[in-house]
């Protein structure tokens, strides 16, 4: 299926979502590496924090792609 069989309105909607979801998965990682750096000592929140930032750069990856 090509972009010429979806109506105009559905790709612009599709393309808005991406971007959005893209600069939230930023937001994101950011903040995430921001708890990273705070909380050296708390080994559980780090390891979660790590968790995480690989799931939305994973997400990222993705949304970067033309597969979205």
């Amino acid at each position: 299926m090509t972009f010429k069989s979806y109506p105009k309105e559905y790709i612009i909607s599709m393309l808005q979502y991406r971007e959005d979801r893209t600069k939230s998965c930023i937001r994101n990682i950011k903040a995430l590496e921001v708890v990273l750096r705070d909380v050296s000592s708390r080994k559980e929140i780090k390891n979660k924090a790590l968790v995480d930032i690989v799931k939305e750069r994973r997400l990222l990856r993705f949304l970067e792609s033309n597969n979205v």
